[in-house]
């Protein structure tokens, strides 16, 4: 069975796959595409809304393979914010 964290991580996978598509679209179909494209955005975007809350709904805390550290953590957020 699914826990929330599991979801998601599947809404985040999605989400990158939906980049491979939209830079698809651009390189084939250029201009012709750009419906499409916009509505391919709109659901990537929807998606980056949603993850983050079904994450924290989850009852069981624990790391999943794409949350390794907190972004406080980050390398590149040290960088940047110090």
């Amino acid at each position: 069975m699914l826990v929330a964290k599991q979801v998601a991580d599947i809404v985040t996978v999605a989400r990158g796959l939906l980049a491979f598509v939209f830079l698809w679209l651009g390189v084939t179909q250029r201009a012709g595409a750009l419906p499409v494209a916009c509505w391919v955005l709109i659901l990537a975007w929807t998606g980056d809304a949603l993850d983050g809350p079904i994450a924290r709904r989850s009852r069981i805390s624990y790391h999943t393979w794409l949350e390794v550290r907190p972004k406080s953590e980050s390398p590149i957020a040290l960088r940047c914010c110090t």
